[in-house]
């Protein structure tokens, strides 16, 4: 359980330097953790299909061995331990996916901001100004 968990907090780190240094505004908190749970699931699904011999899955003795092998010890560390690569790869590809599919709508730059207190501030000023 552990294990999984500090997969999962360096995939989150990782997937935010990747929208640092992409500049990805566009991948938000939830878009990102959606990105780091498929490349948690694609990542873990290759390691899968590197460490199990898929020949003999109908075979009950191969599926029996596999059961076996699972239940072991230090299995799930080292599925865990192969997984980590491709979950990086696939944590990048899904930031940059996200960016591409789902863009914002650009932000309107042609109005200016309000600043209610400046503008108090600024008529205190001409209100006060000598002469007026």
């Amino acid at each position: 359980m552990l294990n999984l968990l500090a997969n999962l907090v360096v995939l989150a780190l990782f997937a935010l330097a990747v929208r640092g240094v992409l500049a990805a505004q566009e991948v938000t908190w939830p878009r990102m953790i959606l990105a780091v749970l498929g490349g948690y699931v694609v990542g873990g699904g290759v390691a899968v299909l590197l460490l199990v011999d898929v020949s003999g899955l109908p075979d009950p003795d191969a599926m029996q061995a596999i059961e076996e092998r699972f239940a072991a010890e230090g299995f799930a560390s080292l599925l865990l331990t192969v997984s980590l690569p491709f979950q990086v790869i696939a944590t990048m590809a899904a930031v940059v996916l996200l960016e591409l599919v789902r863009p914002r709508p650009p932000r309107r730059r042609g109005l200016r901001r309000l600043r209610p207190l400046h503008a108090i501030r600024r008529r205190i000023e001409i209100a006060v100004w000598p002469g007026v």
